[in-house]
């Protein structure tokens, strides 16, 4: 155990006063580091827009694909109907339960193009890291990533509205229709 006499003769070291060349480099390693903290969020987000909600939209589209079948099967099962009154009634089942298909179709499609937009997203950010720490210029390419990037992201917006459209028509349509069985 020191006493108070030891503290006193330790030396505190002085703190010298930075650069503007080390400022700046503190800045940029600072900027650096949340790049890298962005770069993990991009990771998470990545593996988010795999999980979520692609799985609600396929659950209710295989929900309704299956009601469908089995409503086009009850309808098959009629003694009192012959074979024209049941294919006319089937009809608006079969389109819901194409409409259902096409929706899981479309959210594949959608969460493709997410996975790409991210993954290029990724690879963008970490060539521009790259580019910061040994001072190189790669703009050109990283906006050419961006753009692709970008592109990707259309494809996601627009494919999970199509598949969420599709679902809803279809469940509506079917409902509609259930009627003319009921």
């Amino acid at each position: 155990m020191k006493t108070r006499q030891g503290l006193r003769n330790t030396r505190i070291p002085r703190i010298k006063k930075m650069t503007t060349k080390e400022k700046e480099r503190a800045k940029q390693d600072k900027y650096l580091l949340k790049l890298e903290k962005h770069s993990d969020v991009l990771r998470s987000n990545k593996l988010y827009s795999i999980q979520r909600i692609d799985l609600l939209i396929i659950s209710v589209c295989s929900a309704g694909i299956y009601a469908s079948t089995e409503i086009m099967k009850y309808i098959a099962s009629s003694k009192i109907l012959n074979y024209t009154q049941i294919n006319n009634l089937n009809i608006p089942f079969k389109v819901a339960g194409f409409m259902f298909l096409f929706s899981i179709i479309s959210n594949f499609i959608s969460q493709w193009g997410a996975y790409k937009d991210h993954s290029i997203s990724l690879e963008s950010n970490k060539l521009f890291i790259h580019s910061l720490e040994n001072e190189e210029d790669e703009t050109e390419k990283i906006e050419k990533m961006d753009c692709k990037a970008k592109q990707f992201g259309y494809l996601v917006n627009y494919g999970n509205i199509l598949s969420i459209m599709l679902m809803f028509l279809g469940l509506i349509y079917m409902m509609f229709n259930i009627g003319l069985i009921f």
